[in-house]
C-alpha cells in the first residue's frame, strides 16, 4: 500500500517580512480576551525553532518568554517555514517525515526544491521585458543556503538585488519533518546612478553614498532612470505615480529617480520521486514585504477573506456562519479605526488646515469633481467617539436584533455612489481597489447581515481544525511550526489601493482563458490565445448577464442632487474583481457568456441599453487552484505579479499614499490620550518628535514628519512598532 498518495506544501501562501537583524522573529499567535472581546489582541509566544546557520539543522525547539520585534535599530525579519504534507490512502494529511519517507523506501535526498521569485514593478511601468527582475534557484536537495539573486537584462554587469534566500532544513531524528525556510531581503533601496537627477540639484545620492553595490540598473540600456509615466495613459498602474521621483512644474507625473527595491513574490515547488517512478509535486506562493507594524491588530479585509470567498463561495447558509465570525469582522473594523485619525480622514479641519492629507473624500474631489466636504458630521468623528460607536455596533450584532445592518452595509454595486448617504455606509473612510469607498467581500457582507437579522448560533471554542486533504480552509490558515502569525494571509491587506503586502487585484488578470485584463480595470491588455486577438483593448462589461461596471454619481455641491460625475463627462468604473466575479467560482473550468464593448476603447464605458451592440464571446473560466489544493495553477500567476503594482521603492507607500487608510498595517494615529475637552490627542506615526499629543497632518513639506529620504536611508530606525496603540520600542 502506498503511504504517500499526493503532496501539499503548507501554508499555501506565506508572507515574509523585511528586517536586517540576524535573528528571525519568533513564533507567536494572537488571542482575544473573552471578558473584553474588543480589547487589543494579546501577542502570545508559540513554539519556535532555532536553526544552526552552519549545518541547517534544527538545534532546539523553544517557547520564548516574550516576542521581540527588533534588536536595537535592526528589525527581526519574518522568515516563514513551509512544511511538506502527504495525503495518505485514507485521505488524511500527514507531515512528511524521515519515517514516512522510509515507508516508501526513500530518504531526505529524494526531495528536491525549486524556487522562482520576481520583482516586476519596473516592468509594470516600462513594459520592457528586460526590466523584469528575476531570481531562480534550480532544483536542489542539499541543505545549504541558496541566495535568491534578482537579475535583469538591464542591470549592470555582475549586479543583482538580494531577494533573500531559501534553505531546505536538514531533518534529524529529533526533528524529522521536511520543511523549507524562506528568509526575505532587508527592505533596502537599490538604484540607477550614484548622482541624483538635475531637478534635485545634483550631487551624490545619500542613499548610495556608502553603498555603491546597490547601484544595479544600467541607465545607458534601460529607461527607468528619468522615467516619466504618461499622465493620459489608461494602462498605468493605479495610482500611476507610486514611484519615487521629482514632480515637474506642469501637470505631468514624477520624473523617476530610478529607485528599485527587494520586494518580490513567486512560487516554491517541491518534488518527490518514488521508487516506482512516480513524480509527486506540490507548490506554495511566497512574498517579501514590509513588517506588520501593528502586529496585535488585523486589517478589515484580508487576503484570507478573498481566498475564503474563492474556496467557499459568496453565498452563505444560516448554519455556515456564527455570530462570532460576524463579530470578528466588526472587531477588525474597530482595529482599523482605532489607529486612524478619523477626524482627519473625515475631511475635518485639523489645526486650522483642511484638504492637506490624502483622504478618500479628497480623491472624490480630484477624480469626480465633487466638492470637498466631510462625509459625517464633523462633531461626531473623534476617534474615541467612533470607537464607542463600534462597541455599540458589536453589542447589537451579538444580540441578533439589528436588522438595520443590511441598509448600512455598502454593497459592491454602490461603489460609484458619492451621495452623502452612501459615503456614510459601512465601512466609511476606507478606500478600496477601485479607488472609491471600500466594500467588504460579498461573503463578509453576508456574514454580518445574517448575524444581525437572524440571531445565529454562538460558536463553541474548539481547537484549530485538523489539516485534512479536503479541508482547504484549514490548509489556508495553517500556521507552520515556528511561524509568526504575520506570515499568514489573514495578516495581509487585500482590497487596497494599491496595497502593502500584495496588490491582490492582479490575482484576477487571467480569470478567463486566453486573455489578460488590466489588474484594476476591465480593459483587455493582452491576448494569450490567437482566437481572441480581436478582444485586445476591448472592455468586459458583463459576465453571464451580470454587469461589472457602475456609473459614478453624486452631488457636485454638498446637499445637492445626485448626477453623473465628473461634471459633464460621466465615467463609469469597474467593480473590483473579487466582488464583480465572485459568482464564477462555481464555473471554474466551464464556459460562460461574456459581453465586451463592440469596439476598442481606452475610455471606460457603461453597459449599453441595447445589448446587441456588444460583442458576445463564450469563454472558459480558468481554474485558479490545482485540483483539491490551494496551489496556484500553472499559468494563472507569474512570479512578481502579486506585487507588481506596489510602490517603488516600497517606502514610498508610507508617505501620502492610499495605504494611509490601512492603519492595522500602516499605523496613523498613535499614543492616544484623552484631552481636557474629552477629545482624543495623539501623535502621527511618522512624527519625528513623539509624545507631543499634537497630530501633524501628513504633509510631505512638514519638517516635523519623517521624510522620504530618511525612510529610504534608514527606515528601520524611523518606523515604530505599535503594541496596544502605543510606541513599543522594547518589543
Amino acid at each position: 500500500m502506498r503511504a504517500i498518495r499526493s503532496l501539499r506544501l503548507l501554508p499555501p501562501f506565506a508572507v515574509g517580512r523585511f528586517g536586517s537583524s540576524d535573528c528571525p522573529l519568533d513564533s507567536y499567535e494572537l488571542k482575544l480576551d473573552s471578558d473584553r472581546p474588543l480589547d487589543f489582541r494579546t501577542i502570545v509566544p508559540k513554539e519556535s525553532l532555532e536553526i544552526d546557520p552552519r549545518t541547517g539543522v534544527v538545534v532546539r525547539s523553544y517557547t520564548p518568554n516574550s516576542i521581540r520585534f527588533r534588536d536595537g535599530d535592526r528589525i527581526r525579519p519574518v522568515a516563514p517555514f513551509l512544511e511538506l504534507f502527504a495525503e495518505t490512502e485514507k485521505g488524511e494529511l500527514r507531515p512528511v517525515t524521515l519515517s514516512l519517507l522510509a515507508e516508501e523506501g526513500l530518504d531526505a535526498s529524494s526531495i528536491s526544491w525549486w524556487v522562482q521569485v520576481a520583482n516586476l514593478k519596473i516592468f509594470r511601468y516600462t513594459g520592457n521585458a528586460k526590466d523584469r527582475v528575476l531570481a531562480e534557484v534550480k532544483p536542489f536537495s542539499d541543505h545549504e543556503v541558496h541566495p535568491l539573486r534578482g537579475v535583469a537584462v538591464h542591470f549592470l554587469k555582475d549586479r543583482f538585488i538580494p531577494f533573500g534566500d531559501v534553505r531546505y532544513i536538514r531533518p534529524t531524528r529529533e526533528f524529522p519533518e521536511i520543511r523549507l525556510r524562506f528568509t526575505p531581503g532587508k527592505g533596502l533601496v537599490y538604484g540607477t546612478d550614484p548622482d541624483m537627477i538635475p531637478q534635485e540639484g545634483g550631487g551624490v545620492d545619500p542613499v548610495f553614498k556608502d553603498h555603491p553595490e546597490r547601484i544595479v540598473y544600467d541607465k545607458t540600456r534601460g529607461k527607468w532612470y528619468g522615467y516619466q509615466a504618461d499622465v493620459q495613459s489608461r494602462t498605468n498602474p493605479n495610482p500611476s505615480d507610486v514611484y519615487q521621483g521629482t514632480w515637474p512644474d506642469d501637470d505631468g507625473l514624477p520624473v523617476g529617480w530610478g529607485y528599485l527595491d527587494d520586494v518580490c513574490d513567486g512560487r516554491v515547488c517541491v518534488e518527490l520521486q518514488t521508487k516506482e517512478g512516480r513524480r509527486l509535486t506540490a507548490s506554495a506562493w511566497i512574498s517579501a514585504c514590509m513588517p506588520a507594524f501593528a502586529p496585535d491588530s488585523l486589517p478589515m479585509r484580508t487576503v484570507a477573506d478573498e481566498l475564503e470567498q474563492l474556496i467557499l463561495g459568496h453565498e452563505i447558509a444560516d448554519d455556515e456562519v456564527s455570530i462570532d465570525e460576524a463579530g470578528e469582522i466588526v472587531r477588525r473594523a474597530l482595529e482599523s479605526i482605532r489607529l486612524m485619525n478619523t477626524a482627519a480622514m473625515n475631511a475635518n479641519v485639523i489645526n486650522g488646515r483642511t484638504n492637506i492629507a490624502s483622504t478618500l473624500y479628497r480623491q472624490d474631489t480630484n477624480d469626480a469633481g465633487r466638492d470637498y466636504s466631510p462625509a459625517m458630521a464633523s462633531s461626531l468623528v473623534d476617534n474615541f467617539a467612533v470607537q464607542a460607536l463600534h462597541h455599540r455596533i458589536y453589542a447589537a450584532l451579538k444580540s441578533g436584533t439589528a436588522p438595520w445592518f443590511a441598509r448600512v452595509m455598502r454593497q459592491p454595486e454602490e461603489v460609484g455612489d458619492l451621495s452623502d448617504e452612501a459615503r456614510r455606509k459601512m465601512p466609511p473612510m476606507l478606500r478600496g481597489a477601485d479607488s472609491r469607498a471600500l466594500t467588504l467581500t460579498r461573503r463578509q457582507i453576508s456574514k454580518v447581515v445574517k448575524a444581525a437579522t437572524r440571531g445565529l448560533f454562538e460558536a463553541t471554542p474548539t481547537a484549530s481544525p485538523k489539516v485534512q486533504a479536503m479541508n482547504l480552509m484549514a490548509q489556508l490558515h495553517h500556521q507552520a511550526k515556528g511561524n509568526p502569525y504575520s506570515t499568514l494571509p489573514s495578516s495581509a491587506i487585500s482590497n487596497c489601493f494599491p496595497g502593502l503586502e500584495f496588490d491582490f487585484k492582479n490575482f484576477w488578470r487571467r480569470s478567463l482563458v486566453g486573455i489578460v485584463f488590466q489588474e484594476f480595470d476591465n480593459l483587455v491588455v493582452a491576448v494569450e490565445d490567437p482566437r481572441y486577438a480581436d478582444l485586445k483593448e476591448h472592455r468586459l462589461l458583463m459576465v453571464e448577464g451580470q454587469p461589472i461596471v457602475v456609473t459614478v454619481r453624486g452631488p457636485v455641491m454638498p446637499g445637492g442632487e445626485s448626477r453623473d460625475l465628473p461634471l459633464g463627462n460621466p465615467e463609469p468604473i469597474a467593480i473590483e474583481w473579487s466582488n464583480a466575479l465572485a459568482f464564477i467560482r462555481s464555473h471554474h473550468g466551464q464556459t460562460v457568456k461574456c459581453h465586451f464593448t463592440a469596439k476598442r476603447t481606452n475610455d471606460p464605458v457603461n453597459v449599453p441599453k441595447d445589448v446587441t451592440k456588444m460583442k458576445v464571446v463564450e469563454m472558459q473560466v480558468r481554474p485558479i487552484f490545482e485540483k483539491d489544493s490551494l496551489a496556484v495553477s500553472q499559468g494563472y500567476l507569474e512570479p512578481g505579479e502579486l506585487t507588481q503594482g506596489l510602490c517603488s521603492p516600497w517606502q514610498h507607500d508610507y508617505r501620502e499614499c492610499a495605504c494611509y487608510y490601512w492603519p492595522a498595517s500602516r499605523p496613523d494615529y498613535v499614543n492616544l490620550t484623552q484631552g481636557p475637552d474629552g477629545v482624543s490627542r495623539g501623535d502621527n506615526w511618522l512624527s519625528l518628535e513623539r509624545k507631543t499629543g499634537e497630530y501633524v497632518l501628513d504633509d510631505r513639506k512638514d519638517s516635523r514628519l519623517v521624510t522620504y529620504q530618511q525612510l529610504f536611508e534608514d527606515w528601520e530606525r524611523h518606523l515604530h512598532f505599535q503594541i496596544r496603540g502605543q510606541d513599543s520600542e522594547s518589543s
